[in-house]
């Protein structure tokens, strides 16, 4: 006859075969040891195992992050008459992870890749470095816990929602409402409503920048899927769009828009801004292109396909644009790719032989230009 936890162990494997667990036995203790109790003062139940005697201890507890399972052994107090002492063993097994813990687990690595420290809303310490990714964070009454709320300098700057690995995040738009209306009192964030939004399965991520002028969900293909903290930190101590802009209008460029005077901006804010082109040492055909790309950006339409013939300028027209992303929308890095290394050395001359169209001076002599020939990029 099985004792209970053996039945409720031999229901588990019934319905669960991948379902692997190692009780931890005691010393067999056979029938007719008579000397020896069970724990408690009362017999167990026989298993018919060739004369054992079995209290089986079963623990399922909830664990939300990790797959590992606490099992208890079998014990005896053999105090009395008995010359051996009890061996008495506990053990951690392995069993699958769900989808949910599996994404928890990602996400954790990611956000730690990224510089960020992940912590337990009961062990919360935001001076514990710049950015810190709180678990399960407690939201305004009604509005549950959000998956991890992202502090920067201390100031909460974002959420990220945690998805089960395989989920599909292609037609996620992320609610920013949700956030906005559900922020706990006192909590009191440098933007309102929280800028900076996450949906992420630990392999996949898309992000929404609150600060853009229309915010839309992206994905971001790079390791490790989450934006660093000097990064978010970066962006929320960015100008205001109307400070950019009256900046640019003193030092002879910028366009006034009616620009929002809280917010910082972003670079989608501030390439609304772009100045006509003129035209200079340009040919038409290359104003053409530059001014039909910034048409595109500006109807936040990032990717563009620009036919030229040969010997119209093609280079000289990407340096332009470059030069006036860089000048007039505060863009940091721009990668031009090439197919050849040859063509590299070719573009690199024309980066450093361009004059920029305003006050004449050399490109090099304002922004670096590196043409790389490993995989480390220079700051």
């Amino acid at each position: 006859m099985l004792c209970p936890a053996a039945v409720q162990i031999h229901r588990l494997f019934r319905s669960q075969p991948e379902f692997r667990i190692t009780l931890g036995i005691g010393e067999a203790v056979p029938q007719r040891d008579r000397d020896c109790r069970p724990l408690g003062g009362r017999e167990p139940d026989r298993l018919g195992d060739g004369g054992r005697w079995h209290t089986c201890i079963l623990a399922l507890p909830r664990l939300p992050r990790q797959g590992r399972l606490p099992v208890g052994g079998c014990g005896y107090d053999r105090s009395r008459n008995c010359d051996k002492k009890e061996n008495w063993e506990s053990r951690q097994v392995s069993m699958p992870l769900t989808p949910e813990q599996q994404a928890r687990q990602e996400i954790d690595t990611a956000l730690a890749g990224a510089g960020w420290i992940v912590q337990d809303r009961n062990e919360m310490n935001l001076a514990a470095g710049l950015g810190v990714a709180v678990r399960e964070f407690r939201m305004a009454p009604g509005h549950g816990f959000a998956d991890y709320m992202l502090f920067v300098d201390g100031q909460a700057a974002g959420v990220l929602e945690a998805k089960p690995v395989g989920y599909t995040l292609s037609s996620v738009e992320l609610q920013a409402d949700k956030y906005a209306t559900g922020l706990p009192a006192g909590l009191n964030p440098p933007v309102d409503p929280l800028p900076f939004l996450y949906v992420s399965t630990g392999l996949d991520t898309r992000f929404i920048n609150g600060l853009d002028p229309d915010p839309k969900s992206r994905r971001i293909s790079h390791l490790p899927h989450i934006h660093r903290p000097e990064t978010l930190d970066e962006w929320l101590r960015a100008e205001t769009l109307d400070a950019w802009v009256k900046r640019l209008h003193l030092e002879g460029g910028g366009v006034h828009t009616a620009a929002d005077e809280t917010r910082p901006s972003s670079l989608r804010g501030r390439i609304q801004t772009l100045p006509e082109l003129e035209q200079g040492f340009l040919y038409p055909v290359q104003v053409e292109a530059v001014g039909n790309v910034e048409w595109s950006l500006k109807r936040n339409q990032p990717r563009s396909l620009v036919q030229m013939a040969t010997g119209s300028g093609k280079t000289i027209f990407a340096i332009t644009s470059v030069y006036r992303l860089i000048r007039y929308a505060g863009a940091r890095r721009v990668l031009f790719l090439v197919d050849r290394s040859n063509l590299g050395e070719q573009a690199e001359k024309e980066f450093q032989g361009f004059r920029t169209p305003d006050d004449h001076r050399k490109f090099t002599e304002l922004y670096t230009v590196q043409r790389l020939t490993s995989n480390t990029i220079g700051a």
